[in-house]
């Protein structure tokens, strides 16, 4: 989903119904991994699928539309942060406007290059799935997962330190170059 900054209200985020999130995977993240997901009876779709359903063709973006059809339900969104989400603030706001959690895969660069990134995030969302499952209770967390790992924190939080660090900061004002008579 391309970056968008509606100003559409923060939809009310329903309370957990069950112990399980839907896993909604992000247009980076290979679809058939839905698939395989739900084979071991996780609930999982993907943005391709939500924009279908609301009658979006491919080529309109209409990332509004989708977050809060992805809000609608409890759910966590599972990009790469490549392309679409390499403005880690953007990611964050979706979460905070949003309330909704999400999961950036990293692939190890020596699987990149080798070309084994579907291999890659197929394993890493694989072997965190069921705690990417439990990420919609309370409130939202942008989580961070590779191969050896899952590191997670609360939107508020970022967002505080976020808001801290910008409210204590001064900027110091620029020299001016001297410039010679001639």
């Amino acid at each position: 989903m391309p970056h968008s900054r509606g100003t559409t209200d923060r939809p009310s985020r329903r309370p957990a119904t069950s112990e399980f999130a839907r896993l909604v995977l992000d247009e980076d993240v290979p679809g058939q991994l839905a698939d395989h997901l739900s084979a071991r009876g996780i609930e999982a779709t993907t943005v391709k699928a939500i924009r279908a359903s609301l009658g979006l063709s491919q080529g309109q973006f209409e990332d509004d539309e989708v977050c809060e059809a992805i809000a609608r339900q409890d759910s966590v969104l599972v990009t790469l942060n490549i392309r679409d989400y390499a403005d880690h603030e953007f990611l964050v706001a979706i979460a905070e406007k949003y309330q909704i959690s999400a999961v950036i895969v990293r692939i190890p660069k020596t699987e990149q290059r080798a070309g084994s990134s579907a291999k890659a995030i197929h394993d890493i969302v694989h072997r965190h799935a069921h705690k990417i499952a439990k990420m919609h209770h309370g409130e939202p967390v942008i989580a961070s997962a590779n191969r050896r790992g899952m590191r997670q924190r609360l939107v508020s939080e970022i967002v505080r330190e976020r808001d801290g660090e910008t409210a204590g900061r001064t900027v110091a004002p620029k020299p001016v170059p001297a410039v010679e008579a001639g």
